[in-house]
């Protein structure tokens, strides 16, 4: 099939997002365009579902059907990993469930979410990690410190590299 568009987006999740006419829409593998996005500035990837979006200069989430799922209250956001998606409100980034949940306060300058619910932090030009239920399980010594990855995470302390294991992994 072919598609006359202004931009078009990678499939993900079997829909892709175009925009032929100034207003983006969704489409499906065949090429179906099925849903208008009337009054969207701005779309991000679909992940787990849902789809970042920026409407009145706010951003917030819809669904494969169009659907609002999280209200248009942040600066920014970025895609959701697992049951996560980091959203930024008066410069400073936290995490929101797929509901729109608060699970952390947006209050430090990066936080990485990851589906095992622990996240790392970036505050004061060092990382550190908080669980999903916003306790501090470090707080901000190592640089660098990576993703957690089935439970593990490697950062450095001062002059040396250690392996930290998630309190969460089970």
């Amino acid at each position: 099939f072919s598609i006359e568009a202004k931009q078009g987006y990678n499939f993900q999740e079997n829909i892709a997002v175009i925009n032929r006419t100034g207003v983006y829409e969704l489409m499906d593998t065949k090429g179906n365009p099925y849903k208008e996005l009337t009054d969207i500035e701005v779309v991000k990837f679909p992940k787990e579902g849902l789809l970042g979006v920026r409407k009145d200069k706010k951003w917030g989430f819809i669904d494969k059907t169009g659907k609002q799922v999280v209200p248009f209250l942040y600066e920014d956001c970025d895609s959701y990993v697992g049951n996560y998606a980091k959203v930024k409100q008066d410069g400073k980034w936290g995490i929101i469930d797929k509901t729109g949940k608060v699970i952390i306060a947006p209050k430090y300058d990066n936080i990485v979410p990851n589906e095992e619910g622990i996240f790392i932090y970036y505050q004061d030009s060092f990382y550190g990690i908080i669980d999903k239920n916003g306790k501090i399980i470090s707080s901000p010594n190592y640089y660098p410190l990576t993703p957690f990855y089935k439970g593990v995470a490697i950062g450095k302390e001062k002059k040396s590299f250690v392996i930290i294991h998630s309190p969460l992994a089970k």
